[in-house]
């Protein structure tokens, strides 16, 4: 009898991998499972979980060869967007309002701050509220050394529509100016050579940068909300609870993980 009980418990355990998750916070370790609903619960994100990675893994195979981008750049970049932005949004198990608000922010930080200072930025305003910071780290990145000269150049000149002012330089003068910026290792470097760009052309940046990265933190918050809370939905109704339920659980679980971030911080820091 003992050995048949054993044997009922170890056939119940999940398949290995199927607690991998790559949300931005640490699932809380000893989170408590009553009943049959929180299981039904469980299984739900789970299965979500498993077969947003059937997808991809399908739709990676089934692509034709001469398609796959092996080793070119364009493959580099599909693995960069959907390893730091695509997989963590479909892996999540954070409120809808979680993961808009690290889209957002990565957005504002990307697009409104000097190319240097973003993860300075993001790790800021981590201490002020609460957003996924994996997302936000990912979309930031969007704003990288292979886009920046025509990004930036394309700010000097709509800040200078915008403060009705002539466009002295052009788009090789503009790139030899940022040449310096490019060529620092270290984020204080990169933002000290972009200030000193002078004030005529700083000025001219900041005005379209807190313009587009305003529209598009707006933007990108409201198109993220709305896709988390279907696929919320989704989930909320596969184990037949009712909308509402399932976010109170998610609220729990990123308030539980969030808890336990902050008391492996500071055991971290006691110890050295």
């Amino acid at each position: 009898m003992i050995e048949k009980t054993g044997q009922s418990a170890e056939s119940e355990k999940p398949a290995l991998g199927t607690e991998t998750s790559l949300s931005s916070e640490p699932r809380p370790v000893g989170l408590s499972v009553e009943g049959n609903v929180e299981k039904n619960a469980h299984s739900a994100v789970e299965s979500m979980t498993s077969s947003g990675k059937d997808r991809a893994d399908r739709a990676q195979d089934e692509r034709p060869s001469h398609k796959r981008w092996s080793k070119g750049p364009m493959r580099r970049l599909y693995d960069l967007v959907y390893t730091r932005l695509i997989e963590p949004l479909v892996l999540s198990r954070n409120p809808p309002w979680f993961d808009a608000r690290g889209v957002a922010l990565g957005l504002v930080v990307g697009f409104g701050v000097p190319m240097g200072g973003h993860c300075l930025g993001l790790g800021l305003l981590r201490l002020l509220m609460r957003f996924n910071f994996v997302v936000a780290i990912g979309v930031a990145a969007v704003v990288n050394p292979l886009n920046i000269v025509p990004l930036y150049y394309g700010y000097y000149c709509l800040g200078s529509v915008m403060l009705g002012k002539t466009m002295t330089l052009d788009r090789d003068v503009f790139e030899k100016l940022m040449n310096p910026i490019l060529d620092k290792s270290h984020f204080w470097e990169a933002i000290r050579a972009f200030l000193e760009l002078g004030a005529d052309i700083v000025g001219r940046w900041m005005v379209a940068a807190v313009i587009v990265a305003t529209i598009l933190g707006i933007a990108g918050y409201v198109l993220t909300l709305r896709i988390q809370r279907n696929r919320c939905k989704t989930a909320a109704k596969k184990m037949g609870i009712r909308y509402d339920e399932f976010l109170a659980r998610l609220e729990t679980n990123a308030t539980q993980a969030a808890a336990l971030t902050a008391a492996t911080s500071r055991r971290t820091e006691s110890t050295k």
